[in-house]
């Protein structure tokens, strides 16, 4: 039996396992730097060879988040 260690955000009342927070947070380091090195198609391929199956549950959270970035950059 393994143990799980859950976050619990104070002000929206949600709960996620912290393995998932830091898996996203980790994901949203990497994808600007791999979007300006590989291009958009390049990243989410190797987004998808670093993450496995993380990437399929994440990417449409990241990439709203990179654009809405994107958007607040300029």
């Amino acid at each position: 039996m393994s143990a799980k260690i859950i976050f619990l955000n104070a002000e929206t009342g949600d709960s996620k396992p912290l393995v998932s927070i830091l898996m996203l947070s980790s994901m949203k380091a990497n994808y600007p730097e791999l979007v300006e090195e590989r291009g958009f198609d390049g990243a989410d391929t190797a987004m998808a060879n670093l993450y496995g199956d993380h990437w399929d549950g994440c990417k449409e959270v990241i990439w709203q988040w990179y654009d809405k970035e994107a958007v607040d950059a300029n």
